[in-house]
């Protein structure tokens, strides 16, 4: 997130963004001054086009229609074309979906992408933490940047 589309940067440095819409972060780690805090030193000057839904102590189960209906309801709200998802562990197991399971995390990434659809978004970065067992990742582990609610706490709406 070092260089955000919000603010018309190459991504890393090397790809041309054009954003259409806000970016939209799905904060499922920090709590929501921890992630000020983390965000304020990127130095985002573009910050009305940022819109963050803080999620940590409360679970968004996207393999549930609630759910996924909440999901498409802020991004549509917040006019979200970019996304981010963080962390993937927390989205998963919210959802309870095993990311040891390929057929789990398929489903998922089917019903991520329905999602993504119905509420309009170009651009889906899906965030994951590697070495939280060991040096290696697991199988299914992975960041992947994919094309094609009212949330307890919403900044930006």
């Amino acid at each position: 997130m070092r260089t955000l589309p919000a603010d018309g940067e190459p991504f890393l440095g090397l790809y041309d963004t054009h954003l259409e819409g806000n970016v939209g972060i799905t904060n499922a780690e920090m709590g929501e001054r921890d992630y000020a805090h983390y965000l304020r030193p990127l130095g985002i000057r573009n910050t009305d086009a940022v819109r963050v839904w803080h999620l940590r102590g409360y679970a968004l189960n996207l393999m549930a229609d609630a759910g996924c209906e909440a999901a498409v309801k802020w991004l549509r709200r917040n006019e979200i074309g970019f996304w981010f998802l963080d962390p993937y562990s927390s989205v998963l197991a919210w959802s309870g979906v095993d990311e040891n399971s390929n057929d789990e995390v398929a489903r998922f990434l089917v019903r991520l992408d329905t999602v993504k659809v119905e509420a309009g978004v170009r651009e889906l970065v899906v965030v994951a933490h590697y070495g939280r067992r060991s040096s290696r990742p697991a199988p299914n582990t992975y960041a992947a940047r994919r094309s094609s609610t009212t949330g307890p706490t919403s900044a930006g709406t």
